[in-house]
């Protein structure tokens, strides 16, 4: 059981009332608009940041790993909205790169 510490109530969704997750990846194209943007932030390209808890944004994946996909979980954020929560996609790049890096598919 979950504890919630706002109402000190016991809350637990049962398996079959949770909502599903959905794996997507990042592709050859999230990658261009990533690196074109890069100059947009200082920071990144700076980033010294380490241990346990660390979560490299989106850029730092890149210039860290390179070519290689990332993963993205597509999480749902709540019973009654149609909201989802792209996890894995955090990132620091301006407004306009990141509406068309979520709108990026891959050419099947």
């Amino acid at each position: 059981m979950y504890q919630n510490y706002i109402l000190d109530e016991y809350v637990y969704t049962q398996p079959k009332d949770q909502f599903p997750c959905y794996l997507a990846f990042t592709n050859a194209t999230v990658e261009k608009i990533v690196r074109e943007n890069l100059h947009c932030n200082r920071h990144v390209t700076e980033e010294l940041s380490s241990g346990p808890r660390y979560c490299p944004s989106l850029e730092s994946k890149i210039l860290r790993f390179g070519s290689k996909v990332h993963q993205i979980w597509l999480e749902p954020e709540g019973i009654n909205s149609d909201v989802m929560y792209p996890n894995g996609l955090s990132c620091t790049l301006p407004e306009s790169a990141q509406k068309e890096m979520i709108q990026v598919r891959e050419n099947n």
